[in-house]
């Protein structure tokens, strides 16, 4: 049995979870949060290989929401790295955001 209620202790900046999605993230204002931010990529597969859980790193992602420094992101998996592709738009419990936070493909999607 895996215990989903102790995956926010192994995360330090934000944690969003919802039945099998789990979203984390960070302002990243300075290359440091940067660090943090991917230090807690990898911490819940940490929490996973603990738990005998097996953490789907392939289907990771990365959303940059206006931000201006250029990051690229990994995570690591059974000593494999998987580099996170970048999604401009993502469905989020029926509501579609965009990486611009622009209303627009909201309003489309419902229309």
């Amino acid at each position: 049995m895996v215990f989903v209620d102790d995956l926010p202790d192994w995360v330090v900046n934000g944690i969003h979870m919802f039945a099998d999605d789990t979203k984390v993230w960070r302002k990243i204002a300075r290359i440091k949060d940067r660090q943090s931010l991917l230090d807690d990529l990898n911490n819940p597969v940490a929490w996973s290989d603990k738990w005998l859980f097996k953490f789907k790193v392939e289907k990771c992602k990365v959303m940059h929401i206006c931000h201006q420094i250029q990051t690229e992101y990994e995570m690591t998996d059974d000593r494999n790295a998987y580099k996170l592709w970048c999604s401009e738009e993502e469905k989020n419990i029926g509501v579609y955001i965009a990486d611009n936070l622009k209303p627009r493909l909201q309003c489309a999607k419902v229309a």
